[in-house]
Formats: structure tokens, C-alpha cells, sequence
């Protein structure tokens, strides 16, 4: 994919700072050094992030609590714009905070591709339902247009009765819309996610051979690929979508723990 220098080429410095200013460092470190998403370039290098590994841990398919009130439960979800096969993934994080002892653990991390917006919220209401979650988390404009699809789906109107009949079908699903405009700020954004990490907050079930384990490898990798790459924070793998629902859960978790007034999205809920 990339043409390298040669090596006894007497300009072989120059024309790898030349590429490396062309592509991006974080990507020139990728395809270049042979570092894989692990350079300074990255915020999220494999030494951070193998601090939260747990490898006597393994996901749940669901969790139901035995302690009324210890838990404060999340799911975080980044929403598929695209239907098509091959596009975006439906992407879903759940995790709790233990009140007790103070530790945030991944639940489960899911992905799916090529649903409809209305199979998108009729799985954030399954999600919901399997993980006890207190909270349902997903960017602002993607609670507005998930809202908006669903509604045309049934054939109702904005304010009409079946609108009405639909919101209470929908109604055990408390949703939280969270924006996203400040996604590289260091103090709220993907960045901050960094200082729990540094203070271990996060436990993430890591035994090989256990259910869902191979997205939490995928999860690592997008982690890794993401960093900033000539000024901007983005992801330059092929997905970032389990890192946008990592924070977008986290923010749910802060929300909730905090005991803040939910962000209301039309009718309250999906």
C-alpha cells in the first residue's frame, strides 16, 4: 500500500519526514515504523489500556443485580447511519459502577451491521431490558433521528394518539441523548477518558475463549487506532464505533452516579 524509500537512498531521512507530514503521524507510524497504533500519536497505547484487562473475568449475556442500589448500570450505544452491508456498526457497551467498591466493568460489548433504525431501537430496548440498565446512552442527533425513524416506521404523526400508544410501549427505556460536539475536548471529551484509566478505574473481562471476547480485541484495536493525527483526534482504523460507545457510556455512568436531571429527547424516552 505505501511506496518506501529506498534504504541506501542518500535522501531516505528527508523523504520519510516528507510522508510522515503527508499521511499523519499516527498513521505513518502504523504503516511505517511497524508500531501498530502504539506510538505517542495514539492515546490509547496497548501499555494504557492492559491496566484494565481482567483475564479472570469474562462478559455476561445478561446481568440482573442481587443488591438493589449498589449498581449503577449503563449502556452506551453509537448509533449505524448506514444500513447497508459492510457500513457502520450498531455499536453497544454496557458496563456498571459498583458503589461499593468503587470499580466501572464492562459487561458486554456488542456490534451489528445492517439493521434498520427500527431493529436499532428495538435492540437498544432489548439491551436495556437483558442489562438492567438504568441509563441508555447515545449521541443527541442520533436520538432525534432514531425518535424521528421510528415514528415514520409506524405511520404516525408527530402529535398524533398512535404517537401516544408508541412512547408507552417504548416507555421502560430511559434514554439520554449526549453531545457530541465536544468529542476531543481533554476535560469532557474522548481524551478524558484517559484519567480513568491512570486510576484503574475500569475493569474489562479479558479470558480468551469466553462470550464476546473477540470484541474486546476489536475494542483494543480501535482503541490503539485512535489518536491525533494532524491536530485532530479521529480514529484512522477502519471503525471507531466501540470507542464512541465507551464514551458515551462513561458520560451515562458520571450522569447517573451524579444524580443529574436526564437530557430530555421528544416525549423523554424512545
Amino acid at each position: 500500500m505505501w511506496s518506501l524509500p529506498c534504504e541506501e537512498c542518500s535522501e531516505q531521512s528527508g523523504c520519510l519526514v516528507a510522508k510522515r507530514k503527508e499521511v499523519g503521524p499516527l498513521m505513518f507510524d502504523q504503516e511505517f515504523l511497524t508500531t501498530p497504533r502504539s506510538s505517542a500519536s495514539s492515546i490509547f497505547p496497548r501499555e494504557r489500556t492492559k491496566k484494565m484487562l481482567r483475564a479472570d473475568l469474562s462478559f455476561l449475556t445478561s446481568f440482573t443485580p442481587d443488591q438493589p442500589g449498589r449498581f449503577a448500570i449503563v449502556n452506551g450505544w453509537d448509533i449505524a447511519w448506514s444500513e447497508r452491508t459492510g457500513g457502520d456498526y450498531l455499536a453497544k457497551i454496557s458496563t456498571y459502577y459498583d458503589r461499593a467498591t468503587r470499580k466501572r466493568r464492562f459487561l458486554d460489548i456488542s456490534r451489528w451491521q445492517a439493521l434498520t433504525f427500527r431493529q436499532q431501537v428495538e435492540l437498544i430496548r432489548q439491551e436495556h431490558r437483558l442489562y438492567s440498565a438504568n441509563l441508555s446512552v447515545i449521541e443527541e442527533a442520533g436520538a432525534q433521528s432514531v425518535w424521528t425513524q421510528e415514528v415514520k416506521a409506524t405511520g404516525a404523526e408527530v402529535h398524533d394518539e398512535r404517537t401516544a400508544e408508541l412512547m408507552a410501549a417504548l416507555s421502560e427505556v430511559k434514554v439520554l441523548g449526549h453531545e457530541a460536539s465536544d468529542k476531543r475536548s481533554l476535560a469532557k471529551g474522548v481524551p478524558s477518558l484517559l484519567l480513568d484509566l491512570e486510576r484503574e478505574a475500569w475493569e474489562l473481562p479479558f479470558q480468551e475463549g469466553t462470550y464476546h471476547h473477540e470484541e474486546a480485541e476489536n475494542f483494543l484495536v480501535e482503541l490503539e487506532a485512535f489518536g491525533w493525527n494532524d491536530d485532530k483526534l479521529e480514529g484512522v482504523g477502519e471503525h471507531d464505533d466501540t470507542v464512541m460507545a465507551w464514551w458515551h457510556n462513561s458520560w451515562g455512568l458520571e450522569q447517573h452516579v451524579g444524580q443529574r436531571t436526564t437530557m430530555s429527547v421528544p416525549g423523554g424516552q424512545i
